[in-house]
């Protein structure tokens, strides 16, 4: 009688494995591995080294640095401490914690990876708005997110609501380029 136990114990946990695991790994037209014209190391078009209408460090309207309009430190109604309608552990309706759907490892869950510069998957973007986008890590933890600005670009707040300097901007393709405060591009990439 081991056997039915075992056989039906076993097809339940690779029923689980599975399902975790569809949730949470990209389609092929979200892998750069795959679709090349995706990846910024094989496609100039989207690489900000290669491209500079797509470059902060070229183009001040997209630089929060340079751009007083997308920066948080100066423009309050896009600074999640202030506006509370943007900060999503003040406002339900952007919160995974009350929305589970939210999560990458959600059945239901449809979102944006985020890859390194080897083009490793590295995380998972969750839009639950127009205006914010919720960052996981690869693990599926909640970790960080977005806030749109007026040029399209997004900040990126810790989980405290901090503006860490950090954002992202359209790589003119249907996906976003990662870059630190001094405008230098991360290699990481939003498909």
């Amino acid at each position: 009688m081991r056997t039915p136990h075992v056989f039906w114990s076993t097809f339940v946990f690779l029923c689980l494995q599975t399902a975790a695991v569809f949730a949470q790994e990209p389609a092929q037209l979200h892998n750069p591995k795959i679709d090349l014209n995706i990846s910024p190391g094989h496609n100039p078009s989207i690489n900000p080294q290669k491209n500079p209408g797509i470059n902060p460090k070229m183009n001040s309207n997209i630089n929060p640095v340079l751009n007083k309009e997308i920066n948080p430190v100066e423009n309050k109604s896009i600074n999640p401490k202030v506006n509370a309608l943007i900060n999503p552990l003040k406002n339900q309706l952007l919160n995974p914690l009350m929305y589970k759907h939210l999560y990458p490892s959600s059945g239901s869950w449809k979102g944006l990876y985020i890859y390194n510069e080897k083009d490793n998957l590295i995380g998972y973007i969750t839009r639950p708005t127009r205006d914010v986008l919720i960052c996981f890590d690869v693990t599926g933890v909640w970790t960080c997110y977005y806030v749109l600005t007026a040029q399209g670009t997004y900040n990126h707040f810790d989980m405290d609501g901090n503006w860490t300097g950090d954002y992202i901007c359209s790589d003119s393709n249907a996906g976003f380029n990662v870059f630190n405060k001094e405008g230098e591009w991360t290699g990481r990439h939003i498909k």
